[in-house]
């Protein structure tokens, strides 16, 4: 009829006007489940860039022995509850800033501690043994104000470096044992506001010096103790050394061959060492020993030291600093004679974790029974020296060498030997694996020890 209006005349109802007609239980639900699928959308996002460890970190984790974030477990810990490191990572992420601790014990560099200062200035215990790095590193780690916990043992730090040291406001225990520090360093070592700890022992620092200073650990042991100096050829000192080291004590200028020691079992040493070394053999001797001169010497790669003549009278040396001149310098002595490397069969050029262990074995080409094994641990960097000492057996001539891991050994390389030494500057091994496939785990054994456990 006219006049009267049909549903197909009304605008249509626009979607707002359906969500206000709807019950308001339905609306409140409604806004819930998007509001709870959006954070799970976001925490997904957050947890797949969480999970991700850049490059840079990855190869310093290789690299260093073992590096912790803040919510990884301590070595005798376990985790509060499975999947808790998991958690923790997908949160707060694998960066730089959340790393609390780094261990380093294959001599870490300027370059090393640079990136720690770059991209971990939350960390607060660095330990850092055998260091290689100059007062420049040092200060590349000012960035990090938060460290609590430094341990420089073996380093070759000498006095100037101790001022580094005062731009952490919350260092408690520093740990230099080892290092080429003397009585001058002890004044800026007491500006430290919060130190505790320290330990000096087998340094040049004196009792006399550090008598007073309660935080110095046995601070009347200092000076009873036999202490080594290296001294290289262009008159640097030296803490440390890398290669292989042979350490000798025996009379001076008479004819008792009963009268010795020797220890040449080093594969890198430092002066620390070869004071504990040296002490326990004057102690061993202390009441046994005739008066007279005796020397101890060190041999050092492929060079000798001169002799150092020490006296003894009723089983006291004369002076308990011993003082090793080498004949040359520090970098001749440790010049490699050959690096070796294991490229695995997705190309990619790396070494075992420490845990793992292998040996390499040397078998003439000429002669199949002559052979030797040079015994390796597997230590977390990408290249390890072949000593001379080691292989200075091997008579002029072609050998197969082949490493040997514990899933799997390379192809053979052929090498050619000279006076004992290796003429290829980079012998690469091949091995039939993956690093991944070589250094799985076996996890029959895994779930052995588990269910053993129960018991």
């Amino acid at each position: 009829m006219f006049g009267q209006t049909h549903d197909t005349d009304l605008p249509r109802r626009t979607w707002r006007q359906w969500w206000l007609s709807c019950p308001k239980w339905f609306r409140i639900g409604a806004w819930a489940t998007v509001g709870l699928l959006a954070l799970h959308v976001a925490l997904a996002i957050r947890f797949a860039i969480g999970l991700q460890e850049s490059a840079e970190i990855t190869n310093f984790r290789d690299r260093a022995y073992r590096m912790k974030y803040f919510w990884d477990p301590d070595a005798d810990d376990v985790e509060p509850f499975k999947g808790h490191g998991l958690l923790m990572s997908g949160l707060w992420g694998r960066s730089g800033r959340n790393i609390e601790s780094v261990y380093l014990i294959e001599g870490a560099t300027d370059d090393d501690l640079a990136f720690l200062g770059k991209n971990c200035p939350n960390i607060r215990w660095l330990h850092a043994t055998y260091a290689n790095a100059t007062s420049e590193g040092l200060k590349s780690l000012r960035p990090c104000r938060r460290l609590v916990s430094i341990d420089l043992t073996d380093a070759e730090l000498f006095d100037e470096a101790m001022e580094f040291f005062l731009a952490f406001p919350d260092l408690q225990d520093l740990q230099l044992c080892g290092t080429g520090i003397t009585n001058t360093a002890i004044p800026m070592l007491k500006r430290i506001p919060k130190l505790n700890y320290l330990d000096v022992s087998y340094t040049d620092v004196s009792s006399a010096a550090v008598r007073d200073w309660d935080v110095v650990d046995n601070p009347d042991g200092l000076d009873s103790v036999i202490r080594a100096r290296m001294i290289w050829s262009d008159g640097t000192l030296g803490t440390a050394f890398e290669g292989f080291t042979k350490l000798t004590f025996e009379s001076h200028g008479m004819d008792k061959s009963n009268i010795s020691r020797n220890y040449d079992k080093m594969l890198g040493t430092s002066r620390r060492f070869l004071g504990e070394e040296m002490t326990s053999w004057v102690s061993e001797l202390e009441k046994t020993l005739p008066d007279g001169d005796y020397q101890f010497q060190i041999t050092l790669g492929n060079y000798e030291s001169s002799p150092f003549v020490v006296s003894f009278k009723d089983g006291c040396p004369s002076t308990r600093m011993v003082e090793f001149q080498m004949p040359v310098t520090k970098a001749e002595a440790e010049k490699p004679v050959a690096t070796f490397a294991i490229r695995w069969s997705d190309g990619r050029t790396d070494w075992p974790r420490s845990e793992h262990w292998g040996n390499v074995k040397i078998t003439s080409t000429t002669n199949p029974l002559e052979e030797s094994t040079l015994h390796l641990s597997m230590v977390p960097h990408y290249h390890f020296r072949f000593e001379w000492e080691k292989l200075k057996g091997c008579r002029d001539g072609e050998y197969q060498l082949v490493l040997q891991l514990k899933r799997c050994k390379s192809a053979p390389v052929t090498v050619t030997f000279q006076n004992g030494q290796p003429t290829t500057e980079l012998i690469e091994f091949r091995m039939p694996m993956t690093k991944a496939e070589a250094t799985k785990k076996d996890k029959s054994n895994v779930s052995r020890i588990r269910k053993w456990s129960w018991f």
